[in-house]
Protein backbone atom coordinates (compact mmCIF):
# COMPACT_ATOMS: atom_id res chain seq x y z
CA UNK A 1 0.00 0.00 0.00
CA UNK A 2 2.85 2.67 0.61
CA UNK A 3 4.15 1.69 -2.49
CA UNK A 4 1.15 2.42 -4.30
CA UNK A 5 0.62 6.09 -2.50
CA UNK A 6 4.35 6.86 -3.58
CA UNK A 7 3.47 5.96 -7.52
CA UNK A 8 0.64 8.28 -7.42
CA UNK A 9 2.37 10.80 -6.08
CA UNK A 10 4.98 10.74 -8.48
CA UNK A 11 2.40 10.49 -11.57
CA UNK A 12 0.35 13.96 -9.81
CA UNK A 13 4.29 15.60 -10.19
CA UNK A 14 4.46 14.88 -13.44
CA UNK A 15 1.07 16.11 -14.35
CA UNK A 16 1.08 18.98 -12.85
CA UNK A 17 4.27 19.85 -14.58
CA UNK A 18 3.27 19.16 -18.16
CA UNK A 19 0.60 21.67 -17.93
CA UNK A 20 3.00 24.27 -16.37
CA UNK A 21 5.40 23.57 -19.45
CA UNK A 22 2.50 23.86 -21.83
CA UNK A 23 0.95 27.57 -20.41
CA UNK A 24 0.51 30.06 -23.22
CA UNK A 25 2.31 33.83 -22.86
CA UNK A 26 -0.90 35.85 -22.15
CA UNK A 27 -1.36 39.87 -22.83
CA UNK A 28 -1.05 41.83 -19.32
CA UNK A 29 -1.46 45.24 -20.46
CA UNK A 30 -2.07 47.17 -23.70
CA UNK A 31 -1.30 51.11 -24.10
CA UNK A 32 -1.02 53.16 -26.79
CA UNK A 33 0.18 56.56 -26.22
CA UNK A 34 -2.54 58.50 -27.53
CA UNK A 35 -5.74 57.68 -28.85
CA UNK A 36 -5.35 60.55 -31.95
CA UNK A 37 -2.77 61.45 -33.71
CA UNK A 38 -1.89 64.20 -36.20
CA UNK A 39 0.19 63.68 -39.70
CA UNK A 40 3.40 65.25 -39.93
CA UNK A 41 3.65 67.41 -42.77
CA UNK A 42 5.76 65.67 -45.42
CA UNK A 43 7.18 63.62 -42.96
CA UNK A 44 6.30 60.69 -40.61
CA UNK A 45 4.74 60.91 -36.94
CA UNK A 46 5.81 58.12 -34.45
CA UNK A 47 3.32 55.90 -32.89
CA UNK A 48 4.45 54.32 -29.54
CA UNK A 49 2.43 50.67 -28.44
CA UNK A 50 3.98 49.59 -25.04
CA UNK A 51 2.21 46.29 -23.80
CA UNK A 52 3.05 43.60 -20.98
CA UNK A 53 3.15 39.22 -21.64
CA UNK A 54 3.50 37.09 -18.88
CA UNK A 55 4.59 33.26 -19.76
CA UNK A 56 4.64 31.01 -16.67
CA UNK A 57 7.00 29.08 -18.27
CA UNK A 58 9.03 31.57 -17.71
CA UNK A 59 10.53 34.58 -20.15
CA UNK A 60 12.87 32.73 -22.10
CA UNK A 61 10.31 30.36 -24.12
CA UNK A 62 9.30 33.67 -25.20
CA UNK A 63 10.55 34.33 -29.13
CA UNK A 64 10.88 37.94 -28.68
CA UNK A 65 12.62 38.33 -32.53
CA UNK A 66 8.80 37.27 -33.64
CA UNK A 67 7.09 39.86 -31.59
CA UNK A 68 5.45 42.18 -34.34
CA UNK A 69 3.37 45.16 -34.54
CA UNK A 70 1.44 45.48 -37.79
CA UNK A 71 -1.63 48.39 -38.27
CA UNK A 72 -4.45 47.97 -39.96
CA UNK A 73 -7.96 49.68 -41.24
CA UNK A 74 -11.54 49.35 -42.25
CA UNK A 75 -10.43 51.09 -45.64
CA UNK A 76 -8.29 49.23 -49.01
CA UNK A 77 -4.92 48.63 -46.49
CA UNK A 78 -2.51 47.21 -49.07
CA UNK A 79 0.39 45.30 -48.93
CA UNK A 80 2.90 48.51 -48.98
CA UNK A 81 0.79 49.73 -46.02
CA UNK A 82 1.53 46.67 -44.29
CA UNK A 83 4.90 46.10 -44.75
CA UNK A 84 5.79 49.75 -43.57
CA UNK A 85 4.22 49.20 -40.60
CA UNK A 86 5.04 45.60 -40.07
CA UNK A 87 7.61 46.47 -37.20
CA UNK A 88 9.85 44.41 -34.48
CA UNK A 89 9.48 45.47 -30.92
CA UNK A 90 11.89 46.29 -28.17
CA UNK A 91 11.85 43.80 -25.03
CA UNK A 92 12.31 44.21 -21.47
CA UNK A 93 12.28 41.77 -18.85
CA UNK A 94 10.18 42.98 -15.88
CA UNK A 95 10.59 39.53 -13.82
CA UNK A 96 10.69 35.61 -14.05
CA UNK A 97 7.97 35.59 -16.36
CA UNK A 98 7.31 39.03 -17.55
CA UNK A 99 8.21 40.78 -20.00
CA UNK A 100 7.42 44.25 -21.41
CA UNK A 101 7.51 45.20 -25.29
CA UNK A 102 8.01 48.71 -27.11
CA UNK A 103 6.78 48.87 -30.75
CA UNK A 104 7.71 52.58 -32.35
CA UNK A 105 5.93 52.76 -35.41
CA UNK A 106 6.45 55.57 -38.04
CA UNK A 107 3.22 56.38 -39.83
CA UNK A 108 3.84 58.35 -43.48
CA UNK A 109 2.16 61.92 -43.58
CA UNK A 110 -0.21 60.41 -46.92
CA UNK A 111 -1.52 57.40 -44.63
CA UNK A 112 -5.10 57.33 -44.42
CA UNK A 113 -6.96 59.83 -42.13
CA UNK A 114 -8.79 56.60 -40.75
CA UNK A 115 -9.15 54.52 -37.78
CA UNK A 116 -6.64 51.90 -37.40
CA UNK A 117 -6.04 48.87 -35.37
CA UNK A 118 -2.72 47.62 -33.57
CA UNK A 119 -2.53 43.92 -34.44
CA UNK A 120 0.56 42.20 -32.28
CA UNK A 121 2.07 39.11 -32.47
CA UNK A 122 3.34 37.07 -29.83
CA UNK A 123 5.22 33.45 -30.40
CA UNK A 124 6.62 31.37 -28.00
CA UNK A 125 7.84 27.95 -28.38
CA UNK A 126 4.04 26.05 -28.73
CA UNK A 127 1.67 29.01 -29.09
CA UNK A 128 1.13 32.08 -31.52
CA UNK A 129 -1.23 34.83 -29.86
CA UNK A 130 -2.40 38.05 -31.87
CA UNK A 131 -4.63 40.81 -30.08
CA UNK A 132 -6.16 43.35 -32.49
CA UNK A 133 -8.04 45.34 -29.86
CA UNK A 134 -6.17 48.53 -29.67
CA UNK A 135 -7.42 51.53 -31.73
CA UNK A 136 -6.16 54.71 -32.54
CA UNK A 137 -7.00 57.59 -34.97
CA UNK A 138 -4.51 59.28 -37.48
CA UNK A 139 -6.11 62.82 -38.31
CA UNK A 140 -6.68 64.43 -41.40
CA UNK A 141 -3.99 66.80 -43.23
CA UNK A 142 -4.98 69.04 -45.97
CA UNK A 143 -1.39 70.65 -46.85
CA UNK A 144 0.74 71.35 -49.96
CA UNK A 145 3.52 73.64 -50.98
CA UNK A 146 4.46 75.47 -54.04
CA UNK A 147 7.67 75.46 -56.13
CA UNK A 148 7.31 79.45 -56.93
CA UNK A 149 4.75 81.73 -55.15
CA UNK A 150 5.83 84.65 -58.23
CA UNK A 151 3.99 84.81 -61.41
CA UNK A 152 6.11 87.08 -63.64
CA UNK A 153 5.04 87.67 -67.07
CA UNK A 154 8.34 89.60 -67.56
CA UNK A 155 8.73 92.96 -69.48
CA UNK A 156 6.15 93.32 -72.07
CA UNK A 157 7.22 95.14 -75.84
CA UNK A 158 4.95 95.91 -78.47
CA UNK A 159 5.90 92.41 -79.91
CA UNK A 160 3.87 91.04 -77.35
CA UNK A 161 0.42 93.47 -77.83
CA UNK A 162 -2.01 91.46 -79.11
CA UNK A 163 -1.38 87.75 -78.00
CA UNK A 164 -1.38 85.59 -75.06
CA UNK A 165 1.53 85.25 -72.59
CA UNK A 166 2.76 82.87 -70.86
CA UNK A 167 4.23 83.58 -67.22
CA UNK A 168 8.07 83.09 -67.19
CA UNK A 169 8.06 80.37 -64.00
CA UNK A 170 5.52 78.17 -65.58
CA UNK A 171 3.98 75.51 -64.81
CA UNK A 172 3.81 76.29 -60.82
CA UNK A 173 3.76 72.89 -59.49
CA UNK A 174 1.86 72.36 -56.38
CA UNK A 175 2.83 69.18 -54.49
CA UNK A 176 0.32 67.69 -51.85
CA UNK A 177 2.04 67.49 -48.24
CA UNK A 178 -1.07 65.82 -46.39
CA UNK A 179 -2.80 63.02 -46.31
CA UNK A 180 -6.39 64.14 -48.77
CA UNK A 181 -6.27 64.49 -52.43
CA UNK A 182 -6.63 68.26 -53.61
CA UNK A 183 -8.58 70.42 -55.74
CA UNK A 184 -6.78 73.72 -56.54
CA UNK A 185 -9.32 77.24 -56.87
CA UNK A 186 -7.71 80.33 -57.64
CA UNK A 187 -8.86 83.88 -56.30
CA UNK A 188 -7.66 86.72 -58.69
CA UNK A 189 -7.40 90.62 -58.29
CA UNK A 190 -6.47 93.67 -60.60
CA UNK A 191 -2.97 94.57 -60.84
CA UNK A 192 -2.26 98.08 -59.97
CA UNK A 193 1.01 100.45 -61.32
CA UNK A 194 3.15 100.68 -58.44
CA UNK A 195 3.71 104.10 -60.31
CA UNK A 196 0.58 105.63 -60.17
CA UNK A 197 0.53 106.45 -63.19
CA UNK A 198 -1.69 103.75 -65.70
CA UNK A 199 -5.20 102.66 -64.47
CA UNK A 200 -5.51 99.22 -62.59
CA UNK A 201 -4.77 96.33 -65.64
CA UNK A 202 -8.28 93.92 -65.00
CA UNK A 203 -8.02 90.65 -64.00
CA UNK A 204 -9.93 89.58 -66.88
CA UNK A 205 -6.71 89.75 -68.99
CA UNK A 206 -5.05 86.52 -66.81
CA UNK A 207 -6.13 83.04 -67.14
CA UNK A 208 -4.59 79.94 -65.69
CA UNK A 209 -4.94 76.20 -66.82
CA UNK A 210 -3.53 72.74 -66.18
CA UNK A 211 -2.08 72.71 -69.85
CA UNK A 212 0.90 74.55 -71.19
CA UNK A 213 -1.82 75.60 -74.10
CA UNK A 214 -3.73 78.60 -73.76
CA UNK A 215 -7.02 77.49 -75.24
CA UNK A 216 -9.70 77.05 -73.04
CA UNK A 217 -7.90 78.76 -69.55
CA UNK A 218 -10.27 79.88 -66.96
CA UNK A 219 -10.26 83.17 -67.02
CA UNK A 220 -9.20 84.66 -63.36
CA UNK A 221 -12.05 86.39 -61.63
CA UNK A 222 -11.78 88.55 -58.08
CA UNK A 223 -14.26 85.77 -57.21
CA UNK A 224 -13.15 81.92 -56.41
CA UNK A 225 -13.04 79.47 -58.75
CA UNK A 226 -11.81 75.97 -59.29
CA UNK A 227 -9.08 75.33 -61.51
CA UNK A 228 -10.89 72.72 -64.08
CA UNK A 229 -9.43 69.28 -64.53
CA UNK A 230 -6.63 69.68 -61.48
CA UNK A 231 -6.26 67.46 -59.00
CA UNK A 232 -3.31 67.01 -56.49
CA UNK A 233 -2.69 63.45 -55.86
CA UNK A 234 -1.91 61.49 -52.50
CA UNK A 235 1.82 60.46 -52.22
CA UNK A 236 2.59 56.87 -52.79
CA UNK A 237 5.97 55.14 -52.89
CA UNK A 238 6.55 56.55 -56.04
CA UNK A 239 8.31 60.06 -55.73
CA UNK A 240 6.68 62.85 -57.29
CA UNK A 241 2.98 60.96 -58.22
CA UNK A 242 1.52 63.57 -55.38
CA UNK A 243 1.86 66.74 -57.57
CA UNK A 244 -0.14 68.67 -59.83
CA UNK A 245 1.28 71.82 -62.65
CA UNK A 246 -0.47 75.16 -63.40
CA UNK A 247 0.67 77.65 -66.34
CA UNK A 248 -0.35 81.33 -66.17
CA UNK A 249 -1.46 83.14 -68.99
CA UNK A 250 -1.88 87.15 -69.90
CA UNK A 251 -3.90 88.52 -72.87
CA UNK A 252 -1.83 91.81 -73.55
CA UNK A 253 -3.94 94.56 -74.40
CA UNK A 254 -3.47 96.24 -77.68
CA UNK A 255 -2.76 98.96 -77.42
CA UNK A 256 -0.81 98.45 -73.51
CA UNK A 257 -0.25 101.24 -71.40
CA UNK A 258 2.92 101.26 -69.87
CA UNK A 259 3.55 100.76 -65.97
CA UNK A 260 4.84 98.18 -63.47
CA UNK A 261 1.86 96.37 -62.27
CA UNK A 262 1.55 94.13 -59.47
CA UNK A 263 -1.27 92.08 -57.67
CA UNK A 264 -1.58 89.48 -54.70
CA UNK A 265 -3.79 86.40 -55.98
CA UNK A 266 -4.98 83.29 -53.75
CA UNK A 267 -4.11 79.83 -54.48
CA UNK A 268 -6.49 77.34 -52.28
CA UNK A 269 -5.96 73.96 -52.46
CA UNK A 270 -9.71 71.66 -50.60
Amino acid sequence: MEKSFIFLLFLLIILESTLIFAAAPTFDTIVIAQSSYNPTENSTTTIRIDFNVTDLDGTANLNNSACKCEFDNSAVWSALYENATDISCDNQTIDADTVQYTCLVPMQYWYENNTYSANLTLQDNETTLNNASTTFTYTLLIASVLDTTIVNFGTITSADFGTNKTDANSPTTVTNTGNKPLTLKITGDNLIDSNGISANLNISQFSVKNESSFSGALQLTTLQQTIPNTLVPVEDATPGDNTEDVWWFFSVPNPFLPGTYSGTWTLTEE
